[in-house]
């Protein structure tokens, strides 16, 4: 079974329609990537998946989107935000709460443990995002004293301690120096093996590294879609295959 199945989705603010009929098969515990320019609707594909784009006035959402065989839009939002994990372009942890309580917050607020409990889901949580071994002698410390990639890790951790089934990124490393990209994207190589995740991003090569199957969006509809191999390799559209290769972008 696919994680995720994308059918007809169009996505309109307004009278400006930024999904043109979207369709995608979202294989489980892969990184899928979806890769385009700036403007061509990667984040509005992404928010529609946890329904965070339904925060936007006057959004109007046309289309199915199926999460494990289960239609988003007929399940609790709250619940649907639980499985559908989402870590932003910017890291946002709460910046004056502490290391601890960034992922406790998000453990007790959504009754996924109690008492001491909550230390063992905080370290297992901080474990899987490679994040421990930095942090375990000053998790009182407040989270803005972490660097720009520690707060993303610290990020994608809140995430991962509500038990999530699939983890959104949209460019979780376009904020990132060098150094602090590699490791969230060997954090990705090695989550992938338990999670499903689907990455946004604006580099092909980000898209190369990580993913196993990419889809390329552009202006609004999907252009192509496959196995990381065969979209760079043996592009079957001219304009992905100007995409991959900086032509267009």
């Amino acid at each position: 079974m696919n994680a995720v199945e994308i059918e007809g989705l169009r996505v309109r603010y307004q009278d400006l329609e930024v999904l043109k009929g979207v369709d995608l098969d979202i294989p489980a515990k892969v990184c899928f990537a979806i890769m385009g320019p700036s403007g061509c609707g990667k984040s509005t594909l992404l928010k529609t998946m946890n329904r965070l784009i339904e925060l936007n006035e006057g959004v109007k959402i046309e289309g199915e989107i199926r999460l494990f065989g289960e239609s988003i839009f007929k399940v609790d939002v709250t619940r649907l935000r639980r499985e559908v994990g989402m870590v932003f372009q910017h890291p946002n942890p709460f910046p004056h709460m502490s290391i601890y309580d960034n992922v406790a917050f998000a453990v007790k607020c959504n009754g996924i443990a109690k008492g001491k409990e909550i230390d063992r889901v905080v370290e297992w949580a901080l474990k899987k995002a490679a994040l421990w071994e930095e942090v375990k002698e000053r998790l009182k410390n407040k989270a803005n004293q972490l660097s720009g990639g520690q707060m993303q890790r610290l990020c994608i951790a809140r995430a991962l301690a509500l038990k999530p089934k699939v983890l959104l990124m949209d460019e979780p490393t376009a904020n990132l120096d060098p150094i602090a990209a590699n490791k969230i994207e060997d954090l990705i190589q090695e989550l992938k093996k338990e999670y499903t995740i689907v990455i946004v991003t604006h580099s092909p090569a980000q898209a190369a590294r990580v993913a196993e199957y990419v889809a390329f969006l552009y202006m609004g509809r999907v252009i192509e879609v496959g196995e990381v191999n065969e979209i760079f390799e043996r592009p079957k559209n001219e304009l992905t295959e100007k995409y991959v290769t900086g032509r267009i972008g």
